[in-house]
């Protein structure tokens, strides 16, 4: 984006984008089956700190036993929030563009680019699927419910 500033040839900020977006999809391809395996990861993470609070009591010892597995949590969710959040600066780089004044009767190659960029759905993927923040916070709400659920079943037993 920079460098369209400096230099606004729209031939060569598609030619960028381009590059940007073959780079977002190997690097994504080289690490999906580890982020997948993060995920799956994850799942089991809640569950079995869980199930561990709810097995040996809710006391501070307990919960001191359970850290490691809220620390493992915590880098789980920050890596999804990382890829989440490229996904979404590459959403808004059409609205940037859009601001820009190229003032030299660029304006249909702009729009052309602009939507370039939109159609071009850049971001992180796993498995053919968009990571986006909503869909990191969905995933966080679904297990937040779930794990709420069992601690709640568990202290409701003592």
């Amino acid at each position: 984006c920079y460098r369209l500033v400096i230099d606004p040839s729209m031939a060569e900020a598609m030619q960028d984008w381009n590059v940007l977006q073959a780079l977002l999809r190997r690097a994504a391809g080289s690490v999906e089956l580890a982020l997948i395996i993060l995920l799956a990861m994850m799942a089991w993470l809640v569950a079995a700190f869980s199930l561990g609070y709810t097995g040996l009591g809710s006391s501070l010892p307990t919960f001191r036993m359970q850290l490691p597995w809220i620390l493992m949590l915590c880098g789980v969710l920050r890596v999804f929030i990382t890829a989440a959040g490229v996904t979404d600066k590459c959403a808004r780089v059409p609205s940037l563009i859009n601001s820009f004044s190229c003032g030299n009767g660029n304006d249909r190659e702009q729009q052309h680019l602009v939507q370039f960029i939109v159609s071009s759905e850049a971001g992180f993927y796993i498995s053919n699927v968009r990571v986006s923040m909503g869909m990191v916070m969905k995933f966080m709400y679904l297990w937040s419910v779930v794990l709420f659920a069992i601690v709640g079943k568990g202290l409701s037993k003592m």
